[in-house]
């Protein structure tokens, strides 16, 4: 995580008409040379060089974003899938904020509706540094979502998610140790956020109490894509939105480093987080309430796997949510490219049967199944088998279904990756869906 050069004076003065007459800069070149020079008007050489190249660097961009939308596939809402047998998927957003932080714009309503309109069963908003929305009678079923309230506090080691913790926590006064006890006293569950950012990233052990972490967030993406990807995206952004959203999606190495390590050492669980706000500064208070949410919705989202169905008790499918969250019974997917509902990775030894999340033995005829959803076939993806952070196998494209065995003990987890076409230069590869671990041999 140059200075311009120069201009050759030389060549000019011996291609000089009258190589006996003294001419300046403005002249040897005409009024061209004199403006790459930058004596033209006011501005100083490198300024007016870098406007120039910014503007050239702008229109070729737009030129480039507009070919590419021709040769792109159109990136829409996600395409309903079925959802495996004997398992119920519900999609939901964990970590977004609403009006009751003071950088964000939206109001619970607004967020329930808009998620109904996507077709997300869950949301759990965790506003910065308060558990007022549980105060407020915000939690609760708005438009067939279930509305679940946590908190994001922000503490000497980083920033940390709360969630399923009673409404009388958070006078201000909280230590980490004090958020943590409650998390444990309570059966709550405390996530780290913005694991491997620059500025936010964890700092320090992690503790016992702590439950799991963000594999993929999308504010931390956007903030770390590469300034070429955020020029291409500016252009793409009057075209097509979710295609420039794509753009600004970065390699999350480092995240998934520090997850495996995790993982190796006790159960981890991996979420997803928009960390949407809709709401950029821009200058004396004023915000811009931008990106909108109905967009970054569709971007991806967590999937929760569930032997049994929501009933429509606020409470009953409160504890069904965050019992899956805890147990790790859970998918990430990249749902702008399909929906991945009807993934599935699961294990089995002899007559004993688990899911991600679950732990399982590690002896001869152990096998491990993956299942993709219908969708997985446009995209012609490709499943990887990691064990301990390494891949041991790979599907062939395209293909829905995929075991593997081995008897050694590990921690198992997939991914499914897809080639995406890029604005510049050749498609490249990226992550459609992040299950969560099979912990064989290891934690029990």
């Amino acid at each position: 995580m140059t200075d311009a050069l120069e201009p050759r004076v030389g060549a000019a003065e011996a291609i000089s008409p009258d190589p006996g007459v003294k001419r300046g800069t403005e002249e040897r070149g005409g009024w061209i040379a004199a403006w790459v020079a930058g004596r033209k008007g006011d501005l100083s050489g490198r300024t007016f060089r870098t406007l120039v190249l910014t503007g050239f660097t702008v229109c070729l961009v737009l030129i480039s974003g507009l070919w590419f939308i021709t040769r792109s596939t159109a990136v829409g809402l996600p395409t309903p899938a079925v959802p495996p047998k004997g398992h119920y998927d519900y999609a939901g957003l964990i970590h977004l904020h609403s009006d009751y932080s003071e950088d964000a714009s939206a109001s619970y309503a607004s967020l329930a509706r808009t998620a109904a309109d996507q077709g997300i069963n869950f949301l759990i908003v965790t506003d910065h540094n308060t558990l007022e929305p549980i105060r407020a009678g915000e939690e609760g079923w708005r438009d067939g979502v279930l509305v679940l309230t946590g908190a994001e506090s922000s503490l000497p080691e980083g920033q940390l998610l709360e969630m399923n913790v009673p409404s009388t926590l958070m006078d201000g006064s909280e230590t980490t140790e004090d958020l943590l006890d409650a998390v444990a006293r309570d059966g709550g569950l405390a996530l780290i956020a913005h694991p491997a950012h620059r500025k936010w990233g964890w700092k320090g052990p992690v503790d016992d109490r702590i439950g799991g972490m963000e594999i993929l967030d999308l504010a931390d993406q956007f903030y770390a894509a590469p300034i070429r990807s955020k020029l291409t995206a500016l252009a793409l952004l009057p075209f097509n939105r979710m295609r420039a959203y794509l753009e600004l999606g970065t390699e999350n190495a480092p995240t998934l480093r520090i997850w495996d390590t995790m993982t190796q050492r006790r159960r981890f669980v991996g979420v997803y987080a928009p960390d949407i706000h809709q709401s950029i500064e821009l200058w004396a208070g004023k915000r811009w309430s931008f990106p909108p949410a109905a967009e970054i919705m569709r971007i991806a989202r967590n999937h929760i796997v569930s032997d049994e169905p929501m009933s429509g008790d606020f409470e009953a499918d409160r504890a069904l949510v965050y019992g899956a969250l805890r147990d790790g019974h859970l998918f990430v997917s990249l749902d702008v490219l399909a929906d991945a509902t009807g993934f599935m990775f699961a294990g089995e030894h002899g007559a004993t049967k688990v899911v991600m999340g679950d732990e399982l033995i590690a002896e001869p005829d152990t096998r491990y199944s993956v299942t993709l959803p219908s969708t997985a076939a446009a995209l012609n993806a490709v499943t990887r088998v990691l064990r301990n952070g390494v891949v041991v196998a790979t599907s062939q494209p395209g293909a829905l279904t995929y075991t593997y065995e081995d008897d050694r003990p590990g921690v198992y987890r997939i991914e499914s990756v897809v080639m995406i076409s890029t604005a510049f230069g050749a498609d490249r590869e990226v992550t459609w869906i992040y299950s969560n671990p099979i912990y064989s041999g290891l934690h029990s």
